[in-house]
């Protein structure tokens, strides 16, 4: 298979149906075309689909009788009903409003949904002839909905949302509108590769404005989008010449929640002078301004749904919108492995340290770095017996874990949320597919943390769909998240967390959890002092 399609057998499967319909929207229509190009056992299972199509337009009309329907309605109604999941043992489902969420999550908002859908048909369908699957269930369910429409008593069965055009249709419309009053702009308009699937385009036009009472009019652009469904019934796009500054905003007041950032051009807070109830947000791109702004459905809904769509919005501004499957790692028997770093405000190392942790917590390695790579210390714990080598001196001291120090202290919960909740951040746009790279030779998604206070970085095996690694890059003068962004990866005043990754066991460098001295050491009495900060 490709690497150009980015999709794995597993991912490709889900989207046959859809594809063989023509119901995929750009860019993962083009994925999954390039996968079944590449590969002939998806390429067969494409062409199993449109057979079950071609024998589903030979079946006869049939119509079930009204006990059937009638029985359909009433489960559908009743409240206690049980809704038991249709799929394969052991595989999580793909919600159907969007491919980088696994579970649905109980914080994410359904408005912020993924443009594209998962496809019509469960994977249950494989467990059973396809064909027979198909007609059972396609056709019962066409030809009750067809019955329904026009028996004359029950039920008044209501009128469904209007789906609203295909968001390819809507980006294209988006571009066409766009494209034909680009020659009345003084810069090169940009436009986002995202949107929530209820989008509608609602206007494209260009206004006037004076920079200043000397200099001449200058055109900017304004774009609106309505949506059908949500709390978010409006988001604005306006770009203008970096003559007009932010027109109809002011630069708002630091905020960690409207503060992000993918390339280096970060996305910080605006004021809507139309209305404050509007959160905003703008970026400076040089020769031209940018300002977004969401407006909630009510005065009751909540801020947050239009800030995740402000951040997905924007984001896809600066880099193409690219969602990824990520699923919740598996710990069982592996090793928590973290890097500590201690720095200078002028960014010097000051120390490091290594600290393995078994997934019951009941070993543990810590190899303390001086600033110039030495290695100082190593103190291992297995239950209740604990020893620290010191290598300068070739003393060792054993006993108790208490008279070493005890357990090293682990990341806190929300450090380790990537490693759990990653669809959960993907789906609020907190994390950003920046493409395919790889870490320790294992070909991986880099998802960026928009919102950090340092560069950071989640890999995401392309294998297994797991975060494989964290890691931040503490850079002087680099915010992503803003000025009042914070970390869960600072442990002190000095010194906080640059990687942490989840080991196999046989992947733990440097002996392990052993508790024997090396060859040649005596016993010491000086317990080395922790490391601290200046």
């Amino acid at each position: 298979m490709s690497t150009r399609s980015w999709l794995r057998c597993q991912q490709a499967a889900l989207y046959l149906s859809a594809f063989a319909d023509g119901e995929l929207a750009e860019p993962l229509r083009a994925r999954v075309a390039a996968h079944v190009a590449d590969c002939q056992a998806c390429a067969q299972r494409l062409a199993d689909n449109r057979r079950v199509d071609d024998l589903l337009r030979t079946l006869p009309p049939t119509r079930p009788t009204p006990a059937v329907l009638d029985s359909v309605l009433a489960a559908i109604a009743d409240p206690q009903a049980t809704r038991e999941p249709l799929h394969r043992s052991g595989r999580a489902l793909v919600p159907r409003r969007r491919i980088a969420a696994i579970s649905a999550p109980s914080r994410v908002p359904s408005r912020v949904p993924s443009p594209y859908a998962a496809p019509r048909r469960a994977g249950w369908v494989a467990l059973v002839p396809p064909t027979l699957a198909a007609v059972l269930l396609i056709s019962f369910a066409l030809l009750a909905f067809d019955w329904a429409r026009t028996r004359p008593y029950g039920a008044q069965i209501s009128n469904a949302t209007p789906t609203p055009a295909s968001l390819a249709s809507v980006l294209q419309q988006t571009r066409q509108a766009v494209a034909g009053s680009a020659s009345q702009l003084s810069f090169t308009p940009v436009l986002p590769s995202y949107l929530p699937t209820s989008a509608q385009l609602d206007s494209v036009r260009t206004e006037k404005a004076n920079a200043t009472a000397q200099q001449p009019q200058q055109t900017y652009l304004d774009v609106t989008w309505r949506f059908s469904a949500g709390t978010v019934c409006q988001v604005h796009l306006r770009e203008a010449p970096k003559g007009l500054g932010w027109i109809g905003y002011t630069p708002g007041s630091p905020d960690a929640r409207l503060s992000w950032q993918l390339t280096n051009r970060p996305w910080r807070p605006l004021n809507l002078l139309a209305s404050s109830e509007r959160p905003a947000v703008g970026q400076d791109r040089g020769a031209f301004t940018i300002a977004l702004d969401a407006a909630p459905c009510s005065v009751t809904a909540s801020a947050d749904d239009a800030i995740a769509n402000l951040r997905l919005i924007s984001l896809s501004l600066d880099m193409f919108y690219q969602p990824v499957v990520i699923l919740p790692i598996s710990v069982d028997g592996r090793v928590l492995h973290t890097t500590e770093e201690a720095t200078t405000p002028g960014g010097a190392l000051l120390w490091r340290r290594e600290v393995y942790t078994s997934a019951d917590q009941r070993e543990q390695r810590v190899d303390l770095y001086g600033a110039n790579g030495t290695l100082l210390t190593t103190s291992v714990i297995r239950g209740q017996q604990a020893i620290q080598i010191i290598p300068a001196s070739q003393e060792y001291i054993s006993g108790a874990p208490s008279r070493i120090g005890g357990l090293t202290p682990l990341p806190s919960t929300e450090a380790l949320r990537d490693f759990y909740s990653a669809n959960t951040l993907a789906d609020q746009g907190y994390l950003w597919n920046r493409g395919l790279g790889s870490y320790r030779g294992l070909s991986a998604f880099l998802m960026a943390l928009v919102n950090a206070p340092a560069p950071t970085l989640a890999y995401v095996d392309i294998s297994t769909d797991q975060v494989l690694a964290i890691t931040v890059t503490p850079t002087p003068g680099t915010r992503p998240g803003g000025p009042l962004a914070t970390s869960p990866f600072t442990t002190s005043a000095c010194a906080s967390y640059t990687l942490l990754e989840y080991l196999a066991p046989e992947k733990v460098s440097g002996g392990g959890f052993s508790l024997q001295p090396p060859a040649g050491y005596h016993v010491g009495t000086n317990i080395a002092t922790p490391p601290g900060c200046p």
